[in-house]
């Protein structure tokens, strides 16, 4: 119930006074009780930096997500650690940007209700400036590459792949106007004979695959496999996503990423844990 877990309602209580001393503590554990919440220690927040581009108006990259010294995770607001509430925070969102609220919210930010600036409720750190082509997962893992939920949703080689994709645009900028020019050109002419080249046999081929009965018989029973190893594999919190997260220390395997950042104890043995990670099936 969001008012009991003093969520946002459009309840009007009489008694404002007596309403907040009857309802229990804040929580954002959404499965099993709160008897035993670990409730996260304060935290000094860093004095704002800015830099060029998209940037994080809170906290430097390096320390986006360094929230406490203990080893316990804690995300800087749990109050959004649940899409739906990232969400509702968007009605406000400017018409004319790119970015829709569906993306910001899915890569963990909320709207801050000042411009174009929004954050994550994970590493609290802020994002602004945005360009007509910026990513949110891209500008996460850019400028707040520390931030855990970014890790346990995308991965470590997917923060690693947009920093190597950046940097050498970054280089291939500052290259020589001349010598880029070149490379463009004879790139271009050998893409386009290759891609000639090649676009009969790839009609081909889809054409056969088409007609034969075989290989639309092996595709469906393909995807039918396919679909019973998910439903095998799907999260105990939402039953919609696959699972693909471990707690630890417990180890258990039972959360999709989402869900796995939206509760402070393991839903199946109820035990507190210190850290989420990504889980990978070969």
């Amino acid at each position: 119930c969001p008012l009991l877990r003093r969520r946002h309602t459009d309840n009007v209580p009489l008694d404002p006074e007596s309403l907040n001393r009857a309802l229990p503590p804040t929580s954002y554990d959404v499965c099993g009780s709160n008897d035993s919440l670990m409730v996260p220690p304060a935290v000094v927040t860093p004095v704002d930096t800015q830099s060029s581009g998209v940037v994080s108006e809170d906290v430097p990259p390096s320390t986006a997500t360094q929230s406490s010294s203990t080893s316990t995770y804690y995300p800087d607001h749990p109050e959004f650690a649940i899409k739906s509430a990232r969400l509702r925070t968007f009605a406000q969102w400017p018409r004319h940007m790119k970015q829709t609220p569906e993306e910001l919210s899915s890569a963990g930010f909320f709207y801050t209700l000042v411009g174009d600036r929004v954050k994550c409720f994970s590493c609290g750190g802020g994002l602004k400036d945005w360009d007509d082509g910026d990513d949110p997962w891209e500008q996460h893992a850019l400028w707040l590459s520390n931030c855990n939920y970014l890790k346990v949703m995308k991965g470590e080689a997917y923060i690693a792949s947009v920093k190597e994709k950046y940097r050498s645009q970054q280089e291939q900028t500052t290259a020589t106007t001349d010598v880029e020019t070149m490379m463009a050109s004879t790139s271009s002419v050998s893409t386009t004979t290759v891609s000639e080249q090649s676009l009969p046999s790839s009609s081909v081929a889809e054409e056969t695959m088409i007609n034969d009965p075989k290989s639309r018989l092996s595709n469906s029973i393909e995807s039918e496999t396919i679909k019973s190893v998910t439903e095998d594999r799907l999260c105990k919190i939402c039953y919609t996503e696959e699972y693909n997260t471990l707690f630890i220390p417990c180890g258990h395997v039972v959360a999709c990423a989402n869900c796995a950042m939206s509760v402070t104890k393991c839903p199946l043995c109820r035990q507190p844990f210190t850290n989420v990670v990504r889980a990978y099936f070969s």
